[in-house]
């Protein structure tokens, strides 16, 4: 019960790690683009209030210290707030502090150096004025993306389907039990060998295919008996090959007299592996376990050369029709 509950843990912990890395990519990748958004509307949004105030100058009546002019304070206040309900209303980062002269402005900036306030410059009849904008901070609540924490979720769901699926795939390949794999069937009634996992089959003539399905079972019983087909057969392999051919008897395959299995047998065996050949293809090592051994180099028809399946295991292929 202790070791199930730590168990328990141990994966919510994973899977939150994962869920946040996932979430730090993507919220990181929103607050890059979210950034240079937030830069580009800025910038359009003083280009448009410096031009919209350059062209209501002229009504302000700003004061001028070169001509004497005192100007109009409580109208200049009352057009900035009216302005700035406006860009409110907007939902606008970007409002106007003040507007001010020459003077005004290197007093201001001497003694303010907010880095969020943009200065830009007017041109005005005689003199140049100073248009101060504050640019609003956004929240945290703004930074956030709820498309990440989405995008996070979905992914972390397929990442727990994926690592459910390797965790059983590790749990069967750790298993100690052993598997043994059918590999190919010896169907009596169809006169076919079939490759299992491929469903490919081959069909052979009466003789190389009775003899085949004896020697497999020959095989099964005496791994190391040696075959040599240059010497006459073991009495119980023949009797096999004869069994066999009685049974296609039965099942209407032929109605010839039972073949000399001891005779031509090099001529059996290659038609035999021509078949396997063709069978295992694309599976040439488990082809190896089926396959009557050859003759390698020199002395091809030396009396030590067997042709026995001395790699069988008897639980890879099946004989079925008997």
């Amino acid at each position: 019960m202790i070791f199930s509950v730590a168990l328990n843990k141990a994966k919510v912990l994973q899977y939150t790690a994962i869920f946040f890395a996932y979430y730090c990519v993507f919220q990181l990748l929103f607050s890059i683009g979210h950034h240079f958004q937030l830069q580009r509307n800025i910038d359009m949004q003083v280009t448009n209030i410096s031009t919209r105030v350059a062209l209501d100058l002229p009504y302000l009546h700003i004061a001028n210290p070169l001509t004497q002019i005192s100007g109009n304070s409580q109208r200049l206040a009352n057009y900035i707030n009216g302005l700035n309900e406006q860009l409110a209303a907007q939902n606008a980062n970007v409002f106007v502090s003040a507007i001010v002269n020459n003077s005004d402005y290197f007093n201001l900036y001497k003694t303010d150096e907010n880095a969020k306030t943009i200065v830009v410059p007017l041109a005005a009849p005689q003199q140049t004025l100073w248009l101060i904008a504050t640019v609003n901070d956004v929240s945290i609540l703004g930074r956030v993306s709820y498309l990440a924490i989405f995008v996070a979720l979905l992914l972390l769901d397929l990442t727990k389907v994926h690592i459910q699926g390797w965790r059983v795939y590790n749990d069967v390949k750790a298993s100690k039990e052993p598997v043994v794999t059918v590999w190919m069937t010896i169907d009596l009634a169809q006169r076919q060998i079939i490759n299992n996992v491929t469903g490919q089959n081959v069909n052979m003539s009466n003789k190389p295919f009775c003899f085949y399905a004896a020697l497999l079972e020959f095989s099964g019983k005496y791994p190391d008996n040696a075959l040599n087909p240059n010497k006459d057969l073991p009495q119980e392999l023949i009797e096999l090959s004869n069994k066999y051919f009685y049974r296609l008897i039965e099942l209407g395959h032929t109605i010839r007299k039972r073949p000399d299995f001891n005779s031509n047998l090099d001529k059996v065996l290659s038609e035999i592996r021509a078949g396997l050949d063709e069978l295992f293809a694309d599976m040439p090592e488990i082809k190896t376990m089926f396959y009557p051994p050859k003759a390698i180099g020199e002395g091809a028809r030396s009396k030590s050369h067997s042709f026995t399946l001395a790699n069988l295991d008897v639980g890879t292929y099946e004989i079925i029709g008997k």
